[in-house]
């Protein structure tokens, strides 16, 4: 199993329960206070004001959210995921937002004939997608004359210094484990600008975890990256104990020793602008 597996990912997005895990970790433990997905929407902003806006892989609404505090209640906003029970989700964050819908679609095979959005984001999501290519490609084609095209993600093996110990629990045991295969380096900072259809702009900023217990390390990594180390290293399931009891150890003698364990990454985005004519 990996963290690309289309199983895993159906299972792990069935609804937003994981995902708001990572959220509120980013939120309380991020090392950049500045929200990302405000600082997508200023710098968007500075380039145009959008009428209407698609979120493609919307999850349970972060980019919205910031949209939301950003420009206020004016531009129209559509919330595209493939997973039913995160529109669900989404459909609850907007009800009551008359210029704001949610649907079930897929990033490769968006459903409009038309060029008629602003603004198409493509947020921490394109790693995910079997067909990168394609589905910037169907963004494009949805994005207005002169709209912009808006993708984050991360630097290709972030965290490594928490989900290394992870690798490490595992061998200790006697399992041949490796290196976790982590998404992003699919369509990371470093190499997804090659995808598009044109040269883009990239906008980096430091991010990463740093924690002062260890909960919530266990808690970011109850939610997802656990157990797909175990998975990858054909591990049986009854070994998370002993893992959980290992990763411990390691987290709590590092904040022991240093004040916090640092769990570090960049993220960011690309925007590419379409030409007006």
């Amino acid at each position: 199993m990996r963290f690309d597996d289309q199983g895993f990912l159906a299972q792990a997005y069935s609804t937003d329960e994981q995902l708001a895990v990572r959220i509120e970790t980013h939120r309380r433990y991020g090392v950049n206070p500045k929200d990302l997905f405000e600082a997508i929407t200023e710098q968007a902003l500075s380039r145009s004001r959008p009428a209407r806006i698609l979120d493609v892989g919307a999850g349970n609404g972060s980019w919205y959210r910031a949209l939301r505090r950003v420009l206020g209640p004016e531009p129209q906003y559509v919330g595209l995921d493939q997973s039913a029970g995160m529109v669900e989700r989404l459909q609850e964050e907007i009800a009551g937002d008359a210029r704001a819908a949610a649907r079930t679609g897929d990033a490769q095979a968006l459903p409009w004939t038309e060029p008629q959005f602003d603004w198409v984001g493509m947020h921490f999501m394109l790693y995910h997608v079997p067909d990168i290519r394609r589905a910037i490609g169907e963004a494009w084609r949805v994005l207005s004359p002169g709209g912009l095209l808006l993708a984050a993600t991360t630097s290709p093996t972030p965290y490594s210094e928490l989900l290394d110990v992870l690798v490490e629990g595992l061998r200790e045991m006697g399992y041949a484990a490796q290196a976790i295969a982590y998404p992003a380096e699919r369509f990371s900072l470093a190499q997804g600008g090659a995808f598009f259809p044109a040269p883009v702009e990239k906008f980096v900023f430091p991010a990463g975890f740093r924690f002062d217990a260890v909960e919530p390390a266990f808690r970011y990594l109850a939610s997802g990256p656990l157990d797909v180390a175990i998975a990858q290293a054909g591990a049986p399931p009854a070994v998370r104990g002993d893992l959980v009891r290992y990763v411990g150890e390691r987290v709590a003698v590092e904040i022991a020793q240093r004040g916090s364990f640092l769990a570090s990454a960049q993220s960011g985005f690309f925007l590419l602008a379409k030409p007006a004519v």
